[in-house]
């Protein structure tokens, strides 16, 4: 559905993010958590699903100035040891922030919910149910006491 529009936008941006495609990137996940558990570290994972934020986003606003908008986000945000990557099936995009805790990985989905918010682009409905259409979670999974 995105991958022509999302490849041409990684070439747009190619000094600024790359994106694994998903058997790289679950490799490479799965190598993030092998050194989190023997170093003792953590990583944050933030999930952004096609349909889910599309869904979220006003019909009137281009595919094309939303990802534009999205990757102008990432290359102003993350920092390029962050892992960034396709879901499997072309599902979403997946980023691994490194050497970060669950507060890091919900400050930077929180600050690209805001910028949407911003911009009005956002269904009432969305901005009402809040930024859960971005998943997410911190490496190692820490269980509540």
């Amino acid at each position: 559905m995105h991958m022509e529009l999302l490849e041409s936008l990684q070439n747009e941006y190619q000094h600024e993010l790359f994106l694994y495609p998903w058997e790289i990137f679950e490799l490479r996940i799965q190598e993030e958590m092998v050194r989190c558990d023997r170093g003792g570290a953590s990583f944050g994972y933030m999930e952004i699903p096609f349909r889910g934020l599309r869904d979220a986003v006003q019909t009137s606003i281009d595919d094309g100035v939303l990802w534009r908008f999205v990757f102008r986000y990432f290359s102003e945000t993350l920092r390029g040891s962050d892992i960034k990557g396709f879901l499997v099936g072309d599902q979403g995009l997946g980023i691994v922030i490194l050497d970060s805790g669950f507060d890091g990985v919900r400050e930077c989905r929180d600050r690209l919910w805001k910028k949407l918010v911003s911009a009005q682009w956002l269904k009432s409905e969305a901005i009402t149910a809040g930024v859960d259409v971005i998943k997410i979670t911190r490496y190692p999974v820490v269980e509540a006491s």
